[in-house]
C-alpha cells in the first residue's frame, strides 16, 4: 500500500516487513526459530518506524 501511495518504506526499515509472518506464528503457535529476537534492535526499528510515519502524517494532537 505504501508503494501504491508513492511512499516506499526506507531501506533501513525493510527488516520489519520480514516480521509480518511471525506475528501470526507468535499468536497461534510456538515459534522455534534459530535466532532469538534481538529486543534492543526491535525497539529501535519500531521507534524509527514511528518517527518516519509521523513525518508522513504529522504528530497527533494531544488533548487535555
Amino acid at each position: 500500500m505504501l508503494l501504491d501511495a508513492g511512499r516506499p518504506m526506507p531501506d533501513t526499515l525493510q527488516e520489519l516487513i520480514d516480521w509480518s509472518p511471525f506475528a501470526v506464528i507468535y499468536r497461534y503457535e510456538e515459534w522455534s526459530g534459530d535466532a532469538p529476537l534481538d529486543r534492543t534492535n526491535a525497539v529501535s526499528l519500531v521507534e524509527d518506524l514511528l518517527d518516519w510515519a509521523n513525518t508522513l502524517v504529522g504528530q497527533p494532537e494531544t488533548t487535555g
